[in-house]
């Protein structure tokens, strides 16, 4: 099957193309990434990860660990106020964040991607059975 189709273009011109300015690079999303973590602020960072990791600590996989905090929290104490019970959740959920948090900016500062140097046979034969 073929098909023949007509496009008209504007002419090209030496004027149209020194009056153009050139183009920036095209920069890819993880280089700017990059670029922000090298370039900022650090406590913003800092902070970013924190909020990210505060996110991370909602997400579905932390489900299992709701029977187990309950169980932490209503087996510490018989005589349990609500405070108390909201301040050891919510030390559960900043330690957690805060794990996200460093082992997100270690990962980002890491430079390359985790991925393929976590995929090497050195480092995987410990793990097979």
């Amino acid at each position: 099957m073929s098909k023949t189709l007509t496009l008209a273009l504007p002419e090209i011109t030496e004027s149209s193309q020194t009056a153009s300015s050139p183009t920036p690079p095209i920069i890819s999303e993880q280089d700017e990434i990059v670029n922000s973590l090298r370039h900022d602020n650090i406590a913003i960072v800092i902070a970013s990860f924190f909020g990210f990791g505060l996110l991370l600590s909602l997400t579905p996989c932390i489900f299992p660990m709701i029977p187990i905090l309950s169980g932490i929290i209503v087996g510490h104490n018989k005589k349990l106020s609500v405070m108390r019970g909201f301040m050891l959740s919510l030390s559960y959920v900043l330690a957690s964040a805060l794990t996200y948090a460093v082992f997100g900016v270690i990962a980002a500062l890491f430079g390359s991607n985790l991925q393929a140097f976590f995929n090497k046979l050195g480092l995987l034969l410990p793990l097979v059975p």
